[in-house]
């Protein structure tokens, strides 16, 4: 693998990242570059969530989780790709009231994200024991 550090902190159900690694070849910077990608998209199809439940649509709330759900699989952001699927379930039976619920855990598990992507990308630095 290329890359660098230590990932033993990075927890597996927000980012596996030796799955991820795994998946480009063992290239960070290659997964670097990727999860930049992802992380500058995955707020935007949250706010596409949030629309659809202003709107009363399930339609976009099911489709903008869809999208959510596969990136998040294509990256093994495991936590991102369970609450969107269960709001992509919720919203193909019309309960939107449970994905009002659902969408505030997903931008928390998003924020989350964003921080382990710092970490990887060296923007955090851990404090020296």
């Amino acid at each position: 693998m290329t890359g660098k550090g230590d990932f033993s902190d990075i927890p597996v159900d927000v980012l596996d990242i030796s799955q991820a690694i795994e998946q480009v070849g063992g290239e960070f910077n290659d997964l670097i570059e990727i999860l930049w990608l992802y992380i500058n998209h995955a707020p935007s199809l949250a706010d596409e969530i949030r629309e659809g439940l202003s709107a009363n649509n399930s339609k976009q709330v099911h489709k903008a989780a869809h999208t959510l759900k596969g990136s998040s699989s294509n990256i093994f952001a495991g936590k991102i790709q369970r609450i969107a699927a269960q709001i992509e379930k919720n919203a193909s039976k019309g309960d939107l009231e449970k994905v009002t619920e659902e969408i505030k855990a997903l931008e928390r598990e998003i924020d989350e994200f964003r921080i382990v992507y710092q970490k990887l990308n060296g923007e955090i630095r851990e404090p020296d024991d």
